[in-house]
């Protein structure tokens, strides 16, 4: 301001002006924005202060009236931008389209992009030609920046999960970040096809539990079973093993002969000491409780498992069958009690067992039924895999929010 005052100088009115509006001083800003108007006039570097001086203050008109004086003086991309977003604010969508769809076609960078896709699908809910958009830039300039991260952001708020899970590929092969597999891969799960699942694993050697798992699903317990043998020879991680113990028994189906299940009981009997993974101690409990085996055993197998999660309705429920397998139906019925999951009542196997636990407790006859077993972890590596999955069902439908955060920033 100094240096103004001595030298009249435009040059320092600027600086003065952009000091006093970056720190928001805002009468200060008034004041030089009157004696600009008189030196500054035509200047695009003080119309762009202005016009985000009126923003700052909601006075959207002025800053539209100004921005259109600015696209005659500077007809750049960055001007049109600038012209767009005063529409924008002004929630007129259909001019901020136009504008920002000119500023992209001036300069086609990620910001002027996602500045367009912003309004195309937020505003002006044009998903289709938000996506046509996207997809036509990344066929040009391929998956650098948060462009492809958007484009799956707007195709998973339309439902469309396999086209995110094509994306997600593309964004791994680009930035070898994993969590683009999990999410690829969870997607995958949730429409049951793991004939895909193992493809992607195989291609990128990822993750050899859950490709066991995958064989597991498909009923392939023989490729499962052989896999899980050659991964414990690997790593000598004693988990493997027990996998490999559980597809055997899974294998069987609701016949489990004494041969197979004598194998099954045996490879768990010579981990058993080595045996960490709640599910996989639960798992041997239950089969010792549910087959008679040695039901005292398969209870404190059961309590080690609980003591590692002890809200799982499934460990809950063999604790309890435990009980009733021993006789003691009130304790057994304490447990059934505890486990407050609603889904796993409505499973015939939560209803058989609550049935038969009730009965037993009033002085009824104990049915010999089968103790339920987690429908849907086979195995630890998927047991986290589906609790931490990038495919939570929170994020069946987000609103793609890269694109709020870009519709009016400013350069």
């Amino acid at each position: 301001e100094k240096a103004y005052k001595k030298t009249g100088s435009p040059v320092y009115l600027l600086e003065a002006l952009k000091l006093a509006f970056s720190l928001k001083y805002q009468k200060d800003t008034l004041q030089y924005m009157k004696l600009g108007d008189k030196e500054l006039g035509d200047n695009s570097e003080y119309l762009r202060i202005k016009i985000g001086f009126y923003l700052s203050n909601k006075e959207n008109l002025n800053a539209n009236t100004v921005a259109l004086k600015l696209v005659t003086i500077d007809p750049s991309s960055r001007s049109y931008a600038i012209l767009a977003a005063t529409y924008y604010a002004m929630e007129n969508f259909k001019l901020a389209r136009q504008y920002f769809e000119k500023a992209y076609e001036l300069d086609k960078t990620d910001e002027n992009l996602l500045r367009l896709c912003d309004v195309l699908f937020n505003k002006l809910k044009d998903a289709d030609a938000a996506i046509r958009t996207i997809e036509t830039h990344r066929r040009i300039y391929g998956c650098g920046g948060i462009v492809c991260e958007v484009l799956a952001d707007v195709y998973r708020a339309d439902k469309r999960y396999l086209d995110v899970a094509k994306i997600d590929e593309v964004l791994y092969e680009v930035k070898g970040d994993v969590k683009f597999l999990d999410d690829m891969i969870a997607i995958y799960y949730y429409s049951n096809d793991f004939d895909k699942i193992i493809e992607i694993l195989k291609k990128y050697d990822y993750k050899p539990a859950l490709l066991i798992d995958a064989y597991a699903q498909k009923k392939d317990y023989k490729t499962a079973i052989k896999l899980a043998r050659e991964e414990f020879l690997k790593t000598k991680n004693y988990d493997f093993l027990a996998i490999e113990a559980i597809y055997e028994y899974e294998s069987a189906g609701k016949n489990v002969d004494a041969k197979t299940l004598s194998s099954v009981v045996e490879k768990f009997e010579n981990i058993a000491p080595q045996l960490k993974d709640a599910m996989h101690l639960n798992y041997y409990g239950y089969i010792l409780i549910d087959h008679d085996l040695d039901v005292k055993k398969g209870i404190d197998y059961v309590q080690k498992a609980l003591k590692i999660d002890p809200s799982s309705p499934y460990y809950i429920d063999s604790l309890a069958w435990g009980y009733y397998k021993l006789g003691e139906c009130y304790k057994a019925k304490q447990q059934m009690d505890r486990i407050k999951d609603e889904e796993f009542f409505k499973s015939p196997e939560g209803k058989e067992h609550l049935e038969a636990i009730d009965a037993c407790a009033i002085g009824g006859q104990k049915p010999q039924s089968p103790a339920p077993k987690d429908p849907v972890a086979k195995s630890p590596a998927v047991q986290n895999f589906n609790s931490n999955s990038a495919l939570q069902s929170s994020d069946l439908n987000p609103a793609p929010q890269n694109l709020e955060q870009n519709s009016m920033s400013q350069d």
